[in-house]
């Protein structure tokens, strides 16, 4: 009984596991009477408050939620209460472009609750508008089905269905049910008493840690301390345990799946999880200041992000940036200077997100190469800022605090090798400046000439023919 009431209070403390909203039918191209005629459905479990909560498309739909979202499938109708059959929860005003969008649903305080991201012409969620058939969420996948507003419908039918595929009932009488079906018959143990929550968050951005933890119910305490839990996060990524981390390189929707068992006690319970990308800007103010600016439509918690100049900061926890808005950071914090010079943002796993390069330095990237600072710290020092302006991409790198002066800025265009003091000596040694510094050779030569001119001009003697020695 003890078991049963600390379950219970973690359900009620866990937001991400109870009380869940989701958006599950979506009406965008309106009913055979009228094209104005859309909806939006939501469901959850158990009853919410929602007041202060807002749906929008970070276009031209903004709606504000009102009262309690009562359990069960919840229709908010555009204009009037004829948009769809049904009484409807709510009516908001607005409308929803046939060429795609993505609706957020967001709590009181701005917290994301819900995403689904439409694509273009809504292909991602479905929906037909010839056919009226709207997009509607079915065993956690979006699929264009016959409108069921205010009622689970053909979500519903289809989720017992695969039921009974999966567990398919076993007849006694029967001997020959196994040869006649191709699907394969298993046996569920009547002990198999386990269930599983997922408690992580539903939407997060690139490359931030999240973390997962798995709480079972409804077995005893030996058996619960006894489980193990493998972890699948859906991008090829795995891990062991009740309460693991993971960071997704890369946006997209993925399905985390996690195992627990012990002996005959096995369950699999799904998480689906949406990975934004992150969409910053940093711009430079007269006083040395720097604005970082969200440019997406949603929130982005940049928690652990690093502001580097000539120094460093690091940003506190909770620190999350609404969207199209942004922050401010006085120079002191990141810089020691007020002069121009190149900062750059860091995510938490360490990966450039966004740049800013004065624009005394931006006439040096149509250059092949330009070198700033003196050849010697060139040399010596880890310091340098690769800028690729076709891929619109930076990486920048440093193993010390970054000096001004202290700069090397290259494209792909082809590279220019500088002249190092090494190479520049050589070049001096193997270029004679002066006679002194090769005498010995040239005396040489005078010599043999010299040697030369004389044996031509040395007078010949006579022969005598009469001797007897000619």
């Amino acid at each position: 009984m003890l078991l049963r009431w600390c379950i219970l209070l973690v359900y009620i403390l866990t937001p991400s596991i109870s009380a869940a909203v989701e958006i599950t039918e979506i009406a965008w191209m309106g009913t055979v009477t009228s094209a104005n005629h859309e909806w939006i459905e939501l469901h959850t479990v158990t009853a919410v408050d929602v007041a202060g909560w807002t749906i929008d498309d970070g276009n031209n739909l903004l709606i504000t939620l009102e009262g309690t979202l009562p359990a069960g499938y919840s229709v908010l109708e555009r204009t009037s209460d004829e948009s769809a059959p049904g009484t409807a929860w709510q009516i908001y005003t607005g409308s929803l472009v046939n060429t795609g969008a993505t609706l957020t649903l967001r709590d009181e305080v701005g917290g994301v609750v819900d995403v689904v991201s439409g694509g273009e012409n809504w292909e991602l969620v479905g929906g037909d508008n010839t056919t009226k058939d709207t997009a509607q969420l079915i065993s956690g996948t979006w699929q264009t089905a016959v409108p069921t507003p205010g009622s689970a419908g053909a979500k519903q039918t289809t989720q017992a269905q695969e039921t009974e595929e999966v567990v398919p009932e076993i007849s006694k009488t029967s001997t020959n049910s196994s040869k006649s079906s191709s699907v394969p018959i298993q046996l569920t143990l009547p002990d198999i008493t386990l269930q599983i929550a997922v408690a992580a968050p539903k939407v997060v951005y690139v490359n931030q840690p999240v973390s997962f933890q798995a709480i079972p119910s409804d077995v005893g305490k030996t058996i619960a301390d006894s489980l193990t839990y493998t972890w699948n996060f859906g991008d090829g990524s795995t891990a062991i345990g009740q309460e693991v981390s993971h960071a997704y390189p890369y946006p997209g929707n993925y399905v985390v799946v996690v195992d627990g068992q012990y002996k005959r006690q096995q369950q699999f319970t799904r998480h689906d999880i949406t990975v934004l990308p992150v969409s910053l800007a940093l711009v430079s103010q007269p006083n040395g200041d720097i604005a970082i600016q969200n440019t997406s439509q949603t929130e982005i918690d940049i928690s652990g992000y690093r502001l580097l100049g000539t120094d460093e900061f690091i940003f506190p926890p909770y620190s999350i940036l609404l969207p199209q808005s942004q922050i401010t950071i006085p120079h002191h914090k990141f810089s020691n200077s007020t002069q121009a010079q190149i900062i750059a943002l860091y995510d938490q796993a360490g990966e450039s997100v966004a740049l800013d390069i004065p624009s005394e330095l931006m006439r040096h990237i149509s250059q092949p190469q330009v070198v700033i600072g003196n050849e010697r710290n060139q040399t010596n020092q880890a310091t340098s800022v690769v800028t690729n302006p076709t891929a619109n991409a930076f990486r920048f790198v440093s193993e010390q605090n970054v000096v001004e002066s202290d700069v090397v800025i290259e494209t792909e265009a082809a590279p220019v090798q500088a002249t190092t003091e090494t190479q520049q000596q050589e070049r001096n040694s193997a270029t004679p400046r002066n006679l002194p510094d090769r005498w010995p050779q040239y005396a040489l030569i005078g010599v043999v000439v010299l040697g030369i001119i004389g044996i031509y001009l040395t007078p010949r003697k006579d022969v005598d023919n009469s001797s007897p020695f000619a």
